[in-house]
C-alpha cells in the first residue's frame, strides 16, 4: 500500500497539540495560549468527526497571523513552514 503524501489530518492535529503543550511544559498557559490551545482541540475534534468548519479554519488562520506577528515573521513564512511540517513530518526545519 502506498504511503499518502499528506499525513492523516487528525494525526497531524494531534501532533500539533502535543508539540504545543511540550513547548509550555511546567507552567500554566497564558490566556492567549489557552485560546490557541482550544482552537487546536476544536480543529482536532472536528477533523475526527469529519466536520471541519469554516469557522475553525478561520480561527486557525487567525492563529497563524497572531503567531507571525508575535515572532516577527511574515504570514507566508509561517504558513510555508506549517505546510512543510504537515507534508514532511519529522524533518528538521
Amino acid at each position: 500500500m502506498a504511503t499518502p503524501c499528506v499525513p492523516d489530518a487528525a494525526a497531524e492535529a494531534n501532533r500539533a497539540i502535543r508539540e504545543f503543550m511540550a513547548a509550555r511544559a511546567g507552567r500554566p498557559l497564558w490566556p492567549e495560549e489557552q485560546a490557541e490551545y482550544e482552537q487546536l482541540l476544536t480543529a482536532w475534534a472536528e477533523i475526527q468527526a469529519g466536520a471541519l468548519t469554516v469557522d475553525t479554519a478561520v480561527a486557525v488562520q487567525d492563529a497563524i497571523t497572531t503567531h507571525a506577528e508575535a515572532t516577527g515573521h511574515s504570514c507566508l513564512d509561517v504558513e510555508t513552514k506549517l505546510k512543510r511540517r504537515v507534508r514532511h513530518p519529522g524533518e528538521d526545519d
